[in-house]
């Protein structure tokens, strides 16, 4: 029977969430920050071999030797450390991996910035990774001009939405004192004003999976930042908003497919989401670039998204050939 390794990182900070608590440590689930879904997506019956990197007291365990490796983590920020770990076991395991962790640590938001910002037909907000110990090294950056307002600045290692703040001129600059300057590490990104001209941002989702574009979802907003909650009320209220996102999930977009098809040559992930605005004059800017998301959207239960699920079908069937298409080319 085919085998799969998958690597799962503990989070930097030693973290765990227990889903379901069977008395004892060894028979409970738990779920780690930092780790995609995709193991979800190989057929049961092939063996999975999960193996959790990191911790405070780390254990030498014996596995049996896999066909292939599935590294399911994926940010690089929370869990840089296992990522490491992760990539000198396929180093020196030498078998095939779906999503190589060298390539994950390249997805952080600041080396995305030097990897993607001559990318021709795109722009990329200007992001900076810095560990100021006092507010007076933000000033210093900003009058040295190395960033410069509007700025958006958050903690490296969390996407929680209130740890995300909006510096628009200096007289905001004390908004930031509710952050902690004691060494850690914090992104200072330029903030591009991507609102359309009825006052709404929007977000297009593209997956690539195994070098092939496919549209996700479209996420549209009355904030430039905003909770997924609020997202969906907005479009389930509004049948022309819906209407969009179908259209962008039966046609796709092909200049930002040719957009992720140019970044798959630059990072060459098996699996990775690209999700895209376009400013005021239409070109299109790159938000995010994450291994982390793996479903078509946030899920919902309202009827109103039911023309989501055959694209989401479509997507968890593609990214269950890949893993499989894998395993064959070892001859399992």
């Amino acid at each position: 029977m085919a085998n799969v390794l998958n690597l799962i990182g503990a989070p930097d900070n030693n973290s765990a969430t227990v889903m379901l608590n069977r008395g004892n440590v060894r028979d409970s689930l738990m779920r780690f920050e930092g780790n995609n879904a995709l193991v979800k997506t190989i057929n049961t019956q092939i063996t999975v071999q999960n193996v959790v990197l990191g911790g405070k007291i780390p254990k030498e365990i014996k596995i049996q030797k896999p066909l292939l490796i599935l590294n399911s983590i994926c940010n690089p920020d929370s869990n840089a450390k296992t990522l490491k770990i992760a990539r000198e076991i396929v180093k020196n395991m030498n078998i095939p991996t779906i999503n190589q962790p060298e390539l994950v640590m390249k997805t952080r938001k600041d080396q995305l910035y030097v990897l993607l910002g001559k990318l021709e037909g795109a722009s990329i907000p200007k992001t900076i990774r810095m560990a100021p110990k006092r507010l007076l090294d933000i000033e210093i950056a900003i009058k040295e001009g190395i960033i410069d307002y509007p700025f958006v600045f958050q903690p490296a290692d969390s996407q929680a939405r209130s740890d995300i703040c909006l510096i628009r001129s200096a007289d905001q600059l004390h908004d930031l004192e509710r952050f902690a300057f004691d060494g850690r590490d914090y992104y200072v990104s330029e903030f591009v004003d991507h609102r359309s001209a009825e006052g709404l941002y929007r977000r297009y989702r593209v997956l690539m999976i195994d070098g092939k574009p496919y549209p996700g979802n479209m996420m549209i907003s009355q904030e430039w930042v905003a909770d997924a909650g609020s997202m969906w009320k907005l479009m389930e209220n509004d049948p022309a908003l819906r209407d969009e996102e179908k259209a962008f999930l039966q046609q796709g977009d092909a200049l930002l497919n040719a957009l992720c098809e140019q970044i798959y040559t630059i990072l060459p992930l098996d699996y990775f989401v690209v999700e895209f605005g376009f400013d005021t004059q239409k070109k299109p800017l790159i938000l995010e670039v994450s291994s982390c998301v793996w479903t078509v959207g946030p899920q919902t239960e309202s009827e109103a998204f039911d023309y989501r699920k055959q694209k989401s079908t479509e997507i968890k069937e593609a990214l269950s050939n890949m893993i499989h298409k894998r395993l064959k080319s070892q001859a399992y």
